[in-house]
Order: C-alpha cells, then structure tokens, then sequence
C-alpha cells in the first residue's frame, strides 16, 4: 500500500470513529460560559505603609546574627582559655611533684 493511500485509510477510520463515538465534553463558548477578569483579580489586604519597629530593646535581625556570631567567639575563647588553665594546673601538679622529689634526694646527699 502506498503511503498516501495509508494516510487516506487512517482519514476515514478516525472519522467513522469519531461519528460514532461522540465526545462528551461541552461546547464552552468564551462569551457566555467564559472567565471574566474579577476570576483572575487578586486583592492583597497590605496596608499602605507597613510599621517601623522602634522599640530599641528588639534586636534587628543583622544584630541578632552579629550577637550569635560574637556569643560564639566568646564560647570558643573560653573553652579555650579552659584548656589552658587546666594545662597550667597539670604543669604546676608536675612541678610540685618534682619539688618534693627534689627535696628528699638533698636530704639524702
């Protein structure tokens, strides 16, 4: 079969299909049964002109974020300066220690 002859074949049985088999769906005409603009219009209820906050006890949101970043740095500097001081305290335990030592051996000498 040549290829015309295939495409006018498949013309007619989508035809005869389709005035067999009706559709379902409604005309919808655009002026009568159509969507007007009020559908589409959408109203925001913003007032005209938002607040000021100025209350000077509230933090702004960047002096917020500023204060967290600072809290942060002083926690780390004193788990820090922690560390240190227990490093000094284990130093001044060996120290301690090795004076006794030291003392007993010139008692001996």
């Amino acid at each position: 079969m040549p290829a015309d002859q295939i495409i006018q074949v498949t013309k007619e049985k989508i035809e005869q299909f389709k005035e067999e088999n009706p559709s379902n769906i409604p005309e919808v005409d655009p002026k009568i049964d159509g969507l007007d603009d009020t559908a589409f219009a959408v109203t925001l209820r913003i007032p005209e002109e938002p607040e000021d906050i100025t209350d000077t006890d509230l933090y702004s949101i960047q002096k917020a974020k500023l204060r967290t970043e600072e809290d942060m740095r002083l926690k780390l500097a004193e788990e820090k300066k922690d560390g240190v001081r227990q490093r000094i305290d284990d130093i001044r335990a060996a120290f301690a220690n090795l004076v006794e030592k030291n003392k007993t051996k010139e008692e001996s000498l």
